[in-house]
């Protein structure tokens, strides 16, 4: 299944924001730049405390550690520095219930 990066929620005013760039060569938590950006979703939501906004830039990205998805279990932004048609999870074309 491949899907477009979306928004999730809508960011609090002390929210952090947190970067992603799938060809980052200097990746470094808190991922708070772009120059130490993450290089896959899943690092920088992990990095996240509520509130924080997970900006990824364009390209196509996959799902790690043999997932098919991106877990979201805090209220946090997830979104596409230049819109759904720039940026790409790729799921693998596989689809499952959590």
């Amino acid at each position: 299944m491949t899907a477009l990066i979306w928004a999730a929620c809508t960011p609090s005013s002390g929210a952090v924001p947190r970067y992603v760039v799938t060809g980052g060569s200097t990746p470094a938590p808190p991922y708070t730049s772009w120059t130490t950006a993450a290089t896959n979703i899943q690092t920088a939501v992990n990095a996240c405390t509520g509130g924080d906004t997970v900006w990824v830039s364009n390209g196509l990205y996959q799902a790690v550690s043999g997932t098919n998805f991106v877990l979201i279990n805090t209220n946090i932004t997830v979104a596409s520095v230049n819109g759904p048609e720039a940026t790409i999870l790729d799921g693998g074309y596989i689809m499952g219930v959590a």
